[in-house]
């Protein structure tokens, strides 16, 4: 069974297999917004807890990546606190 079908059916090692190699890229895509490292760590971390939540809604036929970064997993309000915190 690939991977993404693996993460689509709730399979634990297909998730950590996901967060290890996705994590950076969604870090960095938060750090652009938010621009506070520490902030970017804790939005990630809540990222990949909504990604792990929606999986059901996940085709494993699909990219990934986009599917990722295209849901809303960030909370507007968390980012545009932390990014008017900063200024």
């Amino acid at each position: 069974m690939e991977l993404l079908e693996q993460f689509a059916l709730g399979k634990l090692e297909a998730f950590e297999a996901l967060f290890r190699q996705f994590q950076g890229e969604v870090y960095r895509w938060i750090l652009r917004i938010v621009r506070d490292s520490g902030v970017a760590e804790d939005l990630t971390v809540e990222t990949f807890w909504r990604i792990c939540r929606a999986r059901a809604r996940f085709d494993p036929g699909r990219s990934f990546g986009p599917w990722a970064r295209h849901r809303p997993l960030l909370p507007p309000k968390k980012l545009i606190a932390a990014s008017s915190s900063i200024s």
